[in-house]
């Protein structure tokens, strides 16, 4: 691997890597349902029993509003985005309308049946979250059995000739298994692999699962030896690269939100990215406005944001590319957009 092909967007939250390589075209994630049959260590929604919910009726209405303001990738997100009964419905619709739709898993789509509901309404690509390539690791860290039904879901949509990939979020407990990982993923039938870097948000900071730049460092080198048929990504280790190679990482635009990249959750309402979306920084309401309206007025303060015009990022070398780094980041740690993302180390 190569530090260009490697580190595609920093964003760890921004699915099209993994679904689509270096393409820049707008996607949107929605959130169908906050229910989660597991409890992840490193959930950043902190998902679980869930709450109300939207019907099929008003999701439509939803994904072509996004499709109408210029969405070509819609990705299909929870909790578990499979124990929603409006999943395939609205994957089937969302290919009717030109879109490309996906979805990541924590596996239970193998053990509910619904594969291949999945494949017949027009899936395109699936991701399959596993955590260690040890099932004691990964279980103590995602949940009991969760690691034999993420392996099973990857085999079987694997088997029907969809297009997998494997999702590992990195943090000090499982950083020296990132080689084993994309062995594993290999083996799975995977197309790729997309390492994440954990993030201090929802459970996350609750466990205090962290990642320390040492083993970053030693996460990234793994990824970087890797030579073979897998494509292999990695989002939000931007601030553990060396000055060498952040200037040739790929990311063009560190952070997506509100330009490239919005959500919308399972109640309606629309944000610049996951993790604004944790903070409950709300840009309008799908059900209610126009999504057009949304996307060209509600994120100038993210685009005011990128042009970095606060210290020390104004001065910093990087700062085209860069644009200042996460501000759902900075906004947990200083209160504030406008201010360098707190993992920099550039300055």
């Amino acid at each position: 691997m190569n530090t260009n092909d490697l580190f595609v967007y920093d964003c760890p939250a921004y699915p099209l890597p993994h679904i689509a390589g270096k393409d820049s075209e707008f996607v949107a994630t929605v959130y169908l349902t906050s229910r989660c049959n597991m409890n992840c260590a490193a959930c950043y929604l902190s998902a679980g029993s869930g709450g109300p919910e939207l019907g099929t009726d008003q999701w439509k209405h939803i994904i072509a509003a996004l499709h109408g303001a210029g969405a070509r990738h819609i990705y299909f997100l929870g909790g578990e985005p499979t124990l929603s009964p409006h999943l395939p419905a609205l994957v089937k619709f969302s290919r009717e309308l030109g879109l490309s739709p996906s979805l990541s898993t924590n596996g239970l789509a193998a053990s509910s049946g619904i594969a291949e509901k999945l494949a017949e309404s027009g899936i395109e690509n699936v991701q399959v979250s596993i955590d260690a390539p040890d099932e004691i690791v990964n279980d103590a860290l995602r949940g009991s059995g969760s690691f034999r039904m993420a392996s099973k879901a990857a085999r079987e949509f694997s088997k029907i000739g969809l297009p997998v990939n494997i999702s590992m979020t990195v943090s000090d407990r499982n950083f020296d298994s990132v080689a084993a990982m994309i062995e594993l993923a290999d083996e799975l039938g995977a197309v790729g692999i997309n390492f994440i870097a954990v993030q201090s948000f929802g459970n996350a900071e609750i466990n205090h699962l962290m990642l320390s730049y040492k083993n970053a460092r030693a996460a990234i080198e793994q990824m970087l030896a890797y030579r073979g048929r897998l494509r292999v990504t990695a989002n939000g280790f931007r601030f553990y690269l060396k000055a060498n190679e952040f200037s040739k990482a790929s990311t063009a635009v560190t952070c997506p939100a509100g330009k490239s990249y919005i959500v919308v959750g399972m109640d309606g309402k629309v944000y610049g990215c996951d993790l604004l979306m944790v903070k409950g920084i709300v840009a309008g309401n799908a059900l209610a406005e126009d999504m057009q309206f949304i996307i060209e007025n509600r994120f100038s303060d993210l685009e005011e944001r990128r042009l970095a015009r606060f210290s020390p990022c104004s001065s910093c070398r990087f700062s085209s590319s860069c644009q200042g780094g996460c501000p759902a980041r900075a906004l947990n740690a200083f209160n504030t957009i406008y201010a360098a993302d707190p993992l920099c180390t550039m300055n």
